[in-house]
């Protein structure tokens, strides 16, 4: 990615509109999603609902698990989407960004920008996983499931949704650990 021509422009724009907390900024750990929703567009916070909650609850877990490398408080993590347009039905017609839109140059580049620095990102959904393939990292990726009821229902069809959170935990630190 060192032929990435960065926007002055963009970069300003970017820092003003999403104002990341220090904190975050030098995390270690990454979790990317795919794009913000109605909940999020209405609250104007980032990972609302029942995500938002899932995310909590594995974190957790990680923690629980793996406390040398993972925090149970989502302040110590950086946390971005594939997109950053929000995508809901009744306002958008689809819940999903699509592929042209994730894999833009501008979106590429911010994702770039966000995530150069982590040594473990964790992309929550397919469209993440993607949006992903599209940066040249040293990080080590792993994916899985969205955290979203639709993405947890895909999974473990026979576990409630607390035992799928604990089998996304192991197979993250198994990831880890490798």
């Amino acid at each position: 990615m060192e032929n990435l021509s960065f926007d002055k422009k963009f970069l300003e724009e970017y820092i003003t509109v999403h104002k990341v907390n220090a904190k975050q900024n030098n995390s270690r750990i990454a979790f990317v999603f795919s794009c913000p929703g109605r909940i999020e567009m209405e609250s104007n916070q980032l990972l609302h609902g029942i995500t938002g909650e899932n995310l909590d609850l594995l974190l957790i877990k990680l923690h629980k698990a793996y406390p040398e490398v993972f925090s149970k408080k989502r302040e110590d993590y950086f946390l971005t989407n594939a997109s950053n347009r929000v995508h809901y039905r009744k306002l958008t017609g689809d819940s999903q960004p699509l592929m042209k839109e994730i894999k833009s140059p501008e979106n590429i580049q911010r994702l770039y920008v966000e995530l150069d620095s982590r040594d473990i990102i964790i992309c929550c959904g397919k469209v993440a996983c993607k949006a992903l393939e599209e940066i040249n990292t040293n990080a080590k990726i792993i994916c899985i499931c969205h955290l979203g009821t639709r993405g947890l229902n895909s999974i473990y069809k026979e576990l409630n949704k607390n035992d799928k959170l604990g089998c996304l935990a192991e197979y993250i630190i198994s990831k880890v650990r490798d």
